[in-house]
């Protein structure tokens, strides 16, 4: 097994780290992934200001919002008070996919709230 390096890339205060064996998809993600979170952070501040509230593990406002979009899907127009926050953080991720798709052809899985990085081959459930 090769061993295993981490892309740091640290966009307005704060750091995002990627972990991957080849040294080639390192240079692949770091060169690709800076400027996409430099222009999510920039011109789209409130995609990033979305995210950065949903994953701010003092808060707990994604307890209360992954309640909110479970339980009121019907009075979604009338009584969900989220909808700025789902609209960015639905686009944000949008955006987001996009670019892994399109620049990097690999899938990542990641998880709110964890230190710990999960290692899997494709296609086998962790």
């Amino acid at each position: 097994m090769t061993p295993t390096r981490a892309v740091r890339i640290r966009c307005a205060g704060r750091s995002m780290t990627i972990t991957c064996q080849k040294r080639e998809e390192r240079t692949k993600i770091s060169t690709r992934l800076g400027p996409l979170l430099r222009t999510i952070t920039k011109k789209k501040e409130n995609y990033s200001l979305a995210i950065q509230v949903y994953v701010n593990a003092t808060s707990n406002v994604y307890k209360s919002f992954n309640a909110a979009t479970r339980t009121q899907k019907e009075s979604y127009k009338t009584a969900f008070k989220y909808h700025s926050l789902h609209f960015f953080l639905a686009n944000a991720l949008r955006i987001l996919n996009t670019f892994w798709r399109r620049f990097i052809k690999q899938h990542f899985h990641t998880y709110r709230g964890t230190n710990v990085t999960f290692f899997s081959d494709r296609k086998t459930t962790m």
